[in-house]
C-alpha cells in the first residue's frame, strides 16, 4: 500500500492526469519525461525557502524585554506528509519580533527537515497556534502561480527518488542546506493543472491512507494473538499435542 501510494503520487506530478497528453523529454535525468506543455524550474524560482533559527536557550543580556518564549517546531514534528504536534512534543524558544515574522509559519506553508533524516515534508495548516521553525526545518512558501499542495506532493516524491541523498554530505550528519534544496527541479503544469492533481491526489491518498491503517491494526491485533498464543504454550495454559 505504501509503494502503491508512492507511486500513485509519482505518475501524477510527472505525467500529469491525461493519459493522452504528449510527452517530452525534462532534460533531467531523475524526472524523466514529462508532458510537453510543463515547465521545469529550479525550487527557488518557483518559491521563497527560509531555515529556521538556531536554539536559543535565554534571550541576550539587556534585551530580555525584546523577546517572548515562542511555540517552535523541529524535525521530529514532521513526518511523511503529515505533522506529529501532539501537545507533548512542541516546544518552546526565544523570538523577538524580527525573527517571528520570519520564522512564523503560515497556512500552505511547507516545512521540511534540512537534518538528520532529510526530506521529510509536511504541509503546515491552520492548527490553532501561532507557531516558528528551528534551523533543522527549511520553511518553504510558493509563489502565486505555483499550488502548494501540488508543490508538497513533488517534493515528497523527489524524496522518494533519494535525490536529496544524492546530493548531501553523508561524512557526518545530512544536511539538506538551502543552497542544495534551492536548486532542486521542479516540473511545473499549468496553475489549474497543479490544482487538479492536488485535488486527485488528496482523494487518492486518503483512500490508500484509510486502506493502511486497517492493514496496521490487522498487524497489531495479529501481533497481540501471536504474544498471547506463546505465553500461552511456554506457561502451560494451553495444551501441545
Amino acid at each position: 500500500l505504501q509503494e502503491l501510494k508512492q507511486s500513485v503520487i509519482t505518475h501524477a506530478v510527472t505525467k500529469g492526469l491525461n493519459p493522452n497528453v504528449e510527452m517530452k523529454d525534462s532534460g533531467v535525468e531523475w524526472i524523466g519525461k514529462v508532458p510537453k506543455h510543463w515547465k521545469v524550474k529550479r525550487l527557488k524560482n518557483c518559491s521563497t525557502i527560509v531555515l529556521g533559527k538556531m536554539l536559543m536557550s535565554n534571550p541576550p543580556a539587556g534585551s530580555e524585554n525584546k523577546y517572548t518564549l515562542e511555540k517552535y517546531l523541529k524535525s521530529k514534528n514532521i513526518g511523511w506528509l503529515q505533522l506529529n504536534i501532539e501537545d507533548d512534543n512542541i516546544e518552546d524558544m526565544w523570538f523577538n519580533d524580527y525573527e517571528k515574522s520570519l520564522y512564523k509559519l503560515r497556512e500552505n506553508d511547507i516545512v521540511m527537515n534540512e537534518g538528520g533524516d532529510i526530506g521529510k515534508i509536511a504541509l503546515w495548516t491552520d492548527v490553532g497556534f501561532d507557531c516558528y521553525i528551528q534551523n533543522s526545518i527549511n520553511k518553504i512558501t510558493s509563489n502565486h502561480n505555483v499550488d502548494a499542495q501540488y508543490l508538497a506532493y513533488w517534493l515528497y516524491n523527489v524524496s522518494n527518488t533519494g535525490y536529496f541523498w544524492s546530493i548531501v554530505s553523508q561524512i557526518s550528519i545530512a544536511h539538506l542546506t538551502k543552497e542544495k534544496l534551492s536548486n532542486t527541479k521542479v516540473a511545473l503544469p499549468t496553475y489549474e493543472e497543479q490544482q487538479n492533481i492536488a485535488a486527485y491526489l488528496n482523494k487518492r491518498c486518503a483512500s490508500i491512507d484509510s486502506s493502511i491503517s486497517k492493514a496496521q491494526h490487522q498487524v497489531e491485533l495479529l501481533q497481540e494473538y501471536k504474544q498471547s498464543l506463546i505465553t500461552e504454550v511456554v506457561t502451560g495454559k494451553r495444551k501441545v499435542s
